[in-house]
């Protein structure tokens, strides 16, 4: 099983990643501003089940123009190869704003269109607990919960006294949520990733895209035909 963690803090989303693997395998005190984000992937099992957790970079940093962003997308998911069957995304209930939940959307779909059927929240402060479990699950105008319902409210909290009954529960929450995916993943065709790191050729995304458009036109027309036959 692959996970990719996203978030806006790096470091937070390599805790999670830690708790997850039960070992110290991500950083998770600043680097130097010098050193250079890219994707890590760190193996591990959970309860003999083998698993690869990837963290990304800093996606949400300011700075970073449209290129840079789908360049780190495809590099996150060409590390994921042949793909991620869940993002987990890991947020900070205290300083989520409405900017972030568009700005996570955006990062989403860069992924998929499909990606939101794929994600779990995950919430690391023990503070949220009760929040979340009471305003956050209904209050629409709040940008987390909003965040949270659109993932069919898949959300998680985390912390560092309950692990292990923690990384259960996420677990099962994954479970459940790949049997209503089918038990599939996304392929890193699907999202314009040649297997093995390389970024498909922009015309042949375009071909893809166009097959796809094709592909569903024909459907269409069948089922008007098979309509018209009734």
């Amino acid at each position: 099983m692959r996970l990719v963690l996203l978030g806006k803090n790096e470091l937070d989303n390599g805790r999670v990643g830690n708790l997850i693997l039960g070992r110290d395998a991500f950083q998770t005190e600043a680097l130097e501003v010098c050193e250079e984000h890219v994707s890590e992937r760190v193996r591990g099992q959970v309860e003999g089940r083998p698993i690869t957790v990837i963290n990304t970079p800093d996606l949400f940093h300011p700075q970073h123009t449209q290129h840079e962003l789908s360049v780190a997308v495809k590099e996150c998911v060409a590390q994921s190869a042949p793909g991620p069957h869940v993002f987990l995304l890991v947020l900070q209930p205290d300083s989520f704003s409405e900017e972030d939940r568009h700005k996570v959307k955006a990062i989403l779909n860069l992924f998929s269109d499909e990606a939101m059927n794929y994600t779990i929240v995950i919430t690391t402060t023990v503070r949220s607990a009760r929040h979340i479990s009471t305003a956050y699950a209904v209050e629409k105008e709040d940008p987390l919960g909003l965040i949270i319902q659109e993932c069919k409210m898949r959300h998680q909290i985390f912390d560092e006294i309950n692990r292990f009954s923690q990384v259960l529960k996420l677990f099962e929450k994954i479970d459940k949520m790949m049997e209503e995916n089918g038990r599939r993943h996304l392929t890193c065709e699907e999202i314009g990733v040649i297997p093995g790191g390389s970024l498909l050729p922009e015309s042949k995304q375009k071909a893809k895209r166009g097959r796809e458009s094709d592909s569903h036109k024909e459907e269409e027309r069948k089922k008007i035909k098979g309509g018209r036959n009734l």
